[in-house]
């Protein structure tokens, strides 16, 4: 033990001071950015270190993939772009240390909260896994929600993530047949072309980390998991690098009423016709971490101009958690979410006609934006209690939570939808607490409806 936090250490303080010295001497950022900079990157490598010696005792360590995102989003990729240059304006150093302030305290909170859980034990009497009816249920609303696509807030992405969730699940345990592990690469590759067809690679990133987690979490790393894995990564890297050219340009098309498949011949028509040197030349000069940036960018933007230029919202961001699960066949007029645009209107983002593109708003900014500073910590509070408490204990590495059962095994599932949904601090808060809802209703349903037929 004494030797793994030495080595750990050890770790920690060469990374720091490798990356003390690049902001110090090799890059030209104000006296106050480079003291912010160094700041996040500390905090979030704390964090991260600190994180590791939980791997023996949580299935997926949450704080230890936000932490490192945030390392690349909040310390890195701001180190190597200029301040002038971030994507939604000159940046706000004030943004920076907002945040930084902000991740101390959920750091410490979830800290404290998740040292001190307890794990959860599973009935391992009843529930027993029957793969083939469970993957049959699924597959049946798999294709329900294809042919008739039913208006519930959040319901789609459940079905998806849990069909995906049972057929690799029988894959990675050899319970799957020819037919089962065909239906498991259809359903991938529908996935995938919904990802793409989106316009929004974080989609595809996110399609991919539920694959990763659910592998790791149902001890799949076997040759066959692993180069599965390996093929779907070459997909991703080469078609983010081919997409990222004509991304901004199919988002901005009216594709509404275009079929999946056309969706497809207009993606791949325009990374064909992708030969015009003016479009190449803009987007060569747009890196990779100048588009990790957008998180601190929206926050120093919403910070400019709050309550200055725009008045706080007072909580109008929030209200529709309100009433966002009442279906809309019970409700038909009720008001569509749009966040994303009214974000992008109000703070000329988006041009006055512009009415299709959607910006995230990140859970940060959208606190400021609704009641200034010291709401933030409300919500980063909330944060902490909700990614340590309300996962953690289910999450905790015990052996009476051997994934036997039908619970144990949609708990294994939950863990893989939630690890994705903690990492979208750029999405609004509300968007983020209507998932974890859903995700939680929805497991109480599938629960519920699977024991009742076994009791019957």
């Amino acid at each position: 033990m004494y030797s793994g936090l030495k080595h750990t250490y050890v770790w920690l303080g060469f990374f720091n001071i490798l990356f003390i010295y690049i902001v110090c001497f090799e890059s030209e950022i104000t006296a106050e950015g480079r003291l912010q900079l160094i700041i996040s990157f500390l905090i979030h490598s704390i964090a991260f270190f600190s994180s590791l010696k939980f791997f023996n005792k949580f299935k997926i360590v949450y704080v230890s993939l936000l932490s490192f995102f945030n390392l690349i989003s909040l310390a890195i990729a701001p180190t190597f772009v200029n301040f002038v240059d971030f994507q939604l304006g000159v940046f706000n150093v004030a943004a920076l240390e907002i945040c930084n302030i902000a991740f101390t305290v959920f750091y410490a909170l979830h800290f404290y909260i998740i040292k001190h859980q307890n794990p959860i034990r599973f009935n391992t009497t009843r529930g027993k896994i029957n793969i083939s009816q469970l993957q049959f249920i699924f597959l049946i609303l798999y294709a329900s929600q294809v042919f008739y696509r039913i208006e519930i807030s959040g319901f789609i992405e459940m079905v998806q993530f849990y069909t995906l969730g049972v057929f690799l699940f029988g894959f990675i345990h050899s319970k799957n047949n020819i037919i089962q592990n065909l239906m498991l690469l259809i359903l991938v590759l529908h996935q995938t072309f919904l990802a793409v067809t989106s316009g929004l690679i974080y989609q595809l990133i996110y399609l991919f980390s539920f694959l990763i987690f659910s592998l790791y979490i149902f001890k799949g790393f076997s040759r066959r998991g692993v180069y599965s894995i390996l093929t779907l990564s070459v997909f991703v890297i080469v078609f983010s690098i081919l997409f990222s050219p004509v991304k901004l340009t199919y988002r901005t098309m009216d594709l509404a009423n275009f079929s999946l498949i056309e969706k497809s011949k207009v993606i791949f028509n325009l990374i064909s016709e992708n030969n015009s040197k003016d479009l190449q030349d803009r987007e060569d000069e747009k890196s990779t971490l100048w588009r990790l940036t957008y998180s601190l960018s929206a926050i120093s933007l919403v910070i400019e101009k709050t309550p200055n230029t725009v008045p706080f919202w007072n909580g109008q961001s929030y209200v529709n958690i309100l009433y966002k699960f009442i279906p809309r066949i019970i409700w038909n007029e009720k008001p569509k979410e749009d966040m994303g645009q009214q974000f992008g209107h109000k703070y000329s983002i988006l041009a006055d006609e512009n009415l299709t593109t959607s910006m995230n708003t990140p859970i940060i900014a959208e606190a400021y934006m609704n009641f200034g500073f010291f709401f933030i910590f409300i919500v980063v509070i909330l944060m902490a209690i909700l990614m340590a408490k309300m996962f953690s204990q289910s999450n905790v590495l015990n052996k009476h939570n051997s994934g036997s059962t039908v619970e144990s095994l949609f708990n294994d599932i939950n863990i893989a939808i939630a690890s994705i949904f903690f990492l979208q601090w750029e999405s609004n808060f509300t968007m983020l607490l209507r998932k974890l809802i859903i995700l939680f209703i929805f497991t109480k349903l599938t629960m519920w409806i699977n024991f009742r037929k076994q009791t019957t």
